[in-house]
């Protein structure tokens, strides 16, 4: 009976702390990895019928420029909760990724969905000014599609066309036209085409504000006459390689650039093909729903190999299988709070990928996901030749160094005093390698890295006062990191991403302009296009130099009191 007692007791235990990682960043939203290992596994069933939900929030962007990421995912969570409320009660709610999330509702169709995409558009207007206006693109689909991730793509499909067919273009950041070079419109032309020439010249704004953007540049990044020189150079490339193309249907630059075979895009997944759909459903339900289940009806062998299979589990969300270092969960659900137990000094380095958001604009984001693990694999390759650092979970021992992977290339090394010196000399060497090997004038290259700190000045000693301070201190020091990158930006001016990323992003425009008169001809309005791109980076360069200090950062603790509601 002592036996059984202790048997049931460690189940407990090891439920408790998978629970803590199975929905890491939003209450009652269950992570990717998690919805891999155990919720898709429970709906590939023959006998599971289901609608499924694709969300996709909008705002979101412009809400994290104006007020810090921080309050852009807090304002996501007091949405995700009004959302909730919406929804059947056992529904599944989880992260696919950045601001897209599903939504799972049994026994229903498409066509029941209907009335709950209606009402969640409702419940969130009535609530906009408690979730800063933000909306959510809603599409759904159902389990007689496909499987649940034929259903995600399926579902991503149908957003990004709803996306792309908009008209009605809105500059994220509204400017009095007063601050800026007027772009100029052709004289001698009729009403009509002048109306014509206003809205191109209202999406070059667009256009251009949004590429900037795709740069990232931060707080202290500064654009100085060389970026103008070079942005010259890929918008006339750029431009007349579209032009051309448009006129000839011959591709005069590359566009597209295909994963070599021998990469496989998937996630190292292993522990979902050991899961079966029963087991799947017992261990859902006894994270979700424990007093629901009954325990005493299993064996003490069942019991011990379901122990077994939630350990896994719980060793699987603990890890960014991209990386193979512990993941962002770990490091606040357990590392933060286990470490701050110590009376050791600790101290953090941040290492930071640059070129992410230009290079999911120029080749799309597969294309990205292979490069950013060519980069992982040679930071992690490097770093492992001259550094010990603890593999073991579950194991904080404050006097080691501890390497956590903040994904999409991003990590943070935590160490001891003894080893700052060590550590931070490690690091500079190993992204020195890295980027001496980077060519950003090849696709298929490896992407550049900075690091913080990059000297003694720097302060990247660790506040452990409270898990607040301690992740708002690795917080600062990616700042810092990120303000190393501004150099690697202003290089990519002359990249092959950004060339290609401005042609895309330019080609719609082009088809407008080229269905006015004279368009392919007339070498005046051809000038007045391309002069007019050149005014509208200039204005918004000098704008950005100019509010440049009042960006957020990581590091900025936002200016809000959190509710109860949503803190996690």
């Amino acid at each position: 009976m002592e036996d059984r007692l202790k048997l049931i007791h460690n189940l407990n235990t090891t439920i408790n702390k998978v629970r803590n990682f199975s929905t890491p960043n939003f209450n009652n939203v269950f992570s990717r990895q998690y919805s891999e290992d155990i919720i898709f596994n429970m709906l590939n069933s023959k006998n599971t019928n289901y609608a499924f939900i694709f969300g996709d929030f909008n705002k979101l962007r412009t809400i994290n420029e104006l007020y810090g990421h921080e309050y852009g995912t807090k304002i996501m969570q007091i949405a995700l909760n009004l959302i909730k409320k919406d929804l059947p009660q056992n529904s599944i709610m989880f992260r696919i990724g950045g601001d897209e999330f599903g939504f799972i509702i049994f026994d229903k169709t498409e066509k029941d969905c209907k009335q709950y995409i209606e009402k969640i558009n409702n419940t969130l207007k009535d609530n906009a000014s408690s979730i800063s206006g933000i909306s959510i693109e809603l599409v759904a689909t159902d389990s007689s599609k496909g499987d649940i991730n034929t259903q995600i793509n399926l579902a991503d499909e149908k957003i990004n066309k709803i996306k792309s067919s908009r008209k009605k273009l809105d500059t994220p950041i509204q400017v009095s036209s007063e601050s800026f070079i007027p772009l100029e419109i052709p004289s001698n032309i009729s009403d009509e085409e002048k109306k014509s020439w206003t809205s191109i010249n209202n999406h070059i704004n667009t256009l251009t504000y949004n590429f900037l953007q795709d740069l990232r540049p931060s707080k202290e990044f500064v654009f100085e006459k060389e970026q103008i020189k070079d942005a010259s150079h890929f918008i006339i490339d750029s431009i007349c390689a579209l032009v051309n193309e448009k006129t000839s249907d011959k591709e005069f630059q590359k566009s597209d650039y295909d994963i070599p075979e021998v990469y496989d895009i998937k996630y190292n997944l292993n522990l979902k093909y050991n899961i079966s759909h029963d087991t799947a459903q017992l261990i859902h339900k006894l994270i979700t729903e424990p007093n629901n289940v009954h325990i005493d009806v299993l064996s003490d062998d069942a019991i011990k190999k379901l122990i077994n299979k939630i350990n896994s589990l719980t060793e699987d969300l603990i890890i960014d299988h991209k990386s193979g270092f512990f993941n962002k969960s770990y490091l606040k659900s357990f590392l933060i709070p286990e470490l701050r137990k110590s009376d050791t000094d600790l101290y953090a380095s941040f290492i930071t990928t640059s070129e992410i958001k230009l290079s999911n604009s120029a080749y799309g984001y597969d294309f990205t996901d292979y490069r950013i693990d060519k980069t992982n694999k040679l930071f992690k390759n490097f770093i492992s030749r001259n550094l010990k650092y603890n593999n073991n979970s579950f194991d904080a021992n404050p006097n080691t160094t501890h390497v956590v992977s903040y994904g999409a290339g991003n990590f943070v090394l935590i160490y001891p005093k003894d080893l700052k010196d060590k550590i931070e000399k490690n690091v500079s060497e190993t992204i020195s390698q890295i980027n001496s090997i980077s060519d950003i004038h090849d696709p298929y290259s490896s992407l550049k890295m900075s690091y913080a700190p990059v000297s003694e000045k720097d302060n990247n000693k660790i506040n452990k006062n409270s898990d607040t301070d301690f992740v708002y201190s690795i917080k600062s020091i990616n700042d810092m990191a990120d303000f190393n990158k501004d150099l690697l930006k202003k290089e990519l001016f002359n990249s092959n991403d950004v060339l290609l990323a401005f042609k895309k992003l330019v080609a719609p425009l082009l088809d407008s302009y080229l269905e006015l008169p004279d368009a392919k001809t007339d070498i005046t309005k051809k000038r007045i296009l391309i002069e007019n791109f050149h005014k509208a980076l200039l204005n918004y360069e000098v704008l950005h130099n100019t509010t440049r200090h009042g960006k957020k950062t990581h590091g900025d603790i936002p200016n809000i009191s959190p509710s109860e509601d949503f803190e996690k």
